[in-house]
């Protein structure tokens, strides 16, 4: 059946549905989910137009807060080390920051600007911490004080439909390329993209 309504925790070494745990935070179609570094999970609720966190350990939704406010379709999100939350809001064709302890729409702000139905973000934990976003149509990205389409930049290229993006701690950035693959994109790239990751099936 459709994963609509549920978030799901797979714990390391898991490899079966029995190890699998799921989060019943009211959500309505999660579309993205990030982690910060003590574990609290931060969730995209598109079909709430909602960003959720449940800290760590939480598995219902009494101990789930709602942050920030103001969102469309919020399809990705990404946390960075200085517990901003970013997100892509499909539908408003922005991506938004939602500062610590930001609970409604008056605080948060907008990063970047000219995306058009941003999916994915990602946030590089080295360097200058820059922000990475998919459109589909491409990559883009800018310093996490952005807050213009003057400061964002196209990143990479070769791209078929750029769905979610990754970074490393090394600063290689990963992005899920819909039919044209996974691809990794090293550090300072700025032009067509260093390779595609060869891919196996499960079994």
């Amino acid at each position: 059946m459709p994963c609509s309504t549920r978030c799901l925790r797979c714990p390391r070494g898991c490899a079966s549905l029995s190890c699998v745990t799921t989060l019943n935070g009211g959500f309505n179609y999660p579309t993205g989910v990030a982690v910060d570094t003590s574990g609290n999970l931060f969730i995209a609720d598109a079909g709430n137009s909602q960003v959720k966190e449940m800290p760590s350990g939480c598995t219902t939704f009494s101990c789930v807060t709602i942050l920030g406010g103001g969102f469309t379709f919020p399809a990705g999100v990404a946390v960075d080390l200085s517990d901003n939350v970013y997100v892509a809001d499909e539908d408003d064709d922005a991506v938004k920051k939602i500062p610590p302890a930001c609970f409604a729409s008056v605080c948060v702000t907008t990063f970047g600007g000219g995306f058009n139905s941003p999916i994915g973000v990602a946030v590089a934990t080295t360097g200058n911490g820059n922000v990475y976003v998919t459109t589909g149509a491409g990559l883009y990205t800018g310093p996490s004080n952005c807050t213009s389409s003057g400061c964002v930049t196209t990143a990479g290229g070769g791209f078929t439909s750029a769905q979610d993006v990754a970074a490393d701690t090394s600063g290689n950035v990963y992005i899920a390329d819909g039919a044209g693959g996974v691809k990794e994109m090293p550090t300072l790239c700025t032009s067509s993209v260093s390779r595609k990751l060869q891919h196996s099936r499960l079994r």
